[in-house]
């Protein structure tokens, strides 16, 4: 495995790989990023892991300093997956003194998670782009957990004419339901506890769905209205839980609008942690 540190270096890889697969992260791995790595590995040629807390996609109220920095662990579990390349730059490689020019998706990015963290998938765009643009892979492999991201991104790779292709990897989850996170680690006892609601609710909604006949725009309709109520109604039960949003969007522009092929997209808050997770709702996932 080989540590880059700088990014003319990175500029030298996709010259030697026609199949580079590219798996950006912020570091603090773990399952979920495993997971990552081997959908990578079943596709590429050659595996290229970052490793970058971005600073630009954090606010000025959000935990940028103390989100966690575990270089050394991170590399040993990459050693382990037999990854070809790992990039871990500082930001000096990645942003000048006088950077002034970021990417932008003006519809997306400003609902959701973007009503909230104004400035996150401005920064999450602008790194991810850099970062395209330096090592050029054929695929890109993010995680469907950061399922507004994974869209975002996808369409800024479509508007940019950009020639990868972005693969989405499933939710890796405890065995109680909760989707692995880095900021997990920052949940209390019994916050973590509650924090279970979430995935039940998220079940719930899948098996209210899975009992509503499909190809019926009246049954859409319904289903548009009910089924974020419900699940906010299910996660509000818990005491030191607050939703944020319930959103039952089309899974592939993440419009409101009759469709058969859904994804349903929450984000809560325990105490100052925010936690989102979503799952998919259509006809040949359901069946």
């Amino acid at each position: 495995m080989k540590v880059i540190r700088l990014a003319s270096e990175l500029k030298k890889i996709s010259a030697n790989h026609r199949k580079l697969a590219f798996v950006p992260t912020m570091g603090a791995l773990h399952r979920g990023h495993a997971s990552l790595v081997d959908l990578a590995q079943t596709h590429g040629e050659a595996t290229l892991v970052s490793i970058f807390v971005n600073p630009t996609q954090f606010s000025p109220d959000e935990d940028f300093g103390r989100y966690p920095r575990t270089l050394e662990a991170d590399l040993d579990l990459l050693r382990d997956k037999r990854v070809n390349y790992v990039f871990t730059p500082g930001p000096e490689e990645l942003y000048l003194s006088d950077h002034q020019t970021y990417a932008v998706n003006e519809q997306l990015g400003t609902r959701l998670c973007g009503l909230i963290r104004q400035s996150h998938f401005r920064g999450v765009l602008t790194i991810v782009l850099k970062l395209l643009n330096l090592c050029q892979p054929r695929y890109l492999v993010l995680g469907k957990k950061d399922y507004q991201q994974l869209i975002i991104i996808k369409k800024m790779i479509a508007d940019f004419c950009l020639d990868i292709e972005v693969l989405g990897a499933e939710i890796v989850r405890e065995d109680d339901g909760l989707a692995i996170s880095t900021r997990n680690s920052y949940l209390k006892a019994e916050q973590r506890q509650q924090a279970t609601a979430i995935y039940r609710a998220l079940q719930e909604a899948k098996r209210n769905y899975a009992e509503r006949p499909t190809g019926l725009s009246d049954n859409h309709k319904d289903l548009l209205h009910e089924l974020p109520y419900e699940c906010e109604y299910q996660i509000n039960q818990q005491d030191l839980l607050k939703v944020e949003y319930t959103e039952l969007l089309d899974r592939t522009t993440l419009q409101r609008r009759e469709s058969e092929d859904y994804v349903l997209l929450v984000a809560v808050r325990i105490g100052k942690l925010r936690l989102i997770d979503n799952i998919e709702l259509y006809p040949d996932l359901i069946a």
